[in-house]
């Protein structure tokens, strides 16, 4: 398995966390690694809550409101978080969609 060690370093939900404590810290959080190819669908507008944090690569979200419009177009990189605010506000089912811009992890 890959070590993803600087991209948890560069993430701030990990800021603080010593490296010999992320194991740890994952696990708690009931992490699972997970590997896109480029163009593969992460998540579906409509799926139930999902976040996650970007090891590796780039992905690309976008937002849909309730008109059906599609906007905010937002990419993230390794280290990054994304679905994170609506996991906190307690939005079950998500107007998003995750779709894998390279390779990813």
């Amino acid at each position: 398995m890959h070590s993803y060690t600087q991209s948890l370093n560069n993430c701030g939900l990990f800021k603080g966390i010593p490296e010999n404590a992320h194991h740890d810290a994952l696990r708690y959080l009931h992490a699972r690694q997970r590997t896109y190819q480029r163009g593969e669908v992460i998540l579906n507008i409509g799926d139930r809550s999902k976040s996650g944090l970007v090891l590796d690569g780039e992905i690309e979200c976008s937002y849909q409101d309730d008109a059906f419009n599609k906007f905010n177009m937002n990419h993230f990189g390794a280290g990054e978080l994304f679905g994170e605010a609506m996991a906190c506000a307690g939005i079950d089912v998500r107007p998003m969609q995750v779709i894998a811009v390279s390779e990813c992890a």
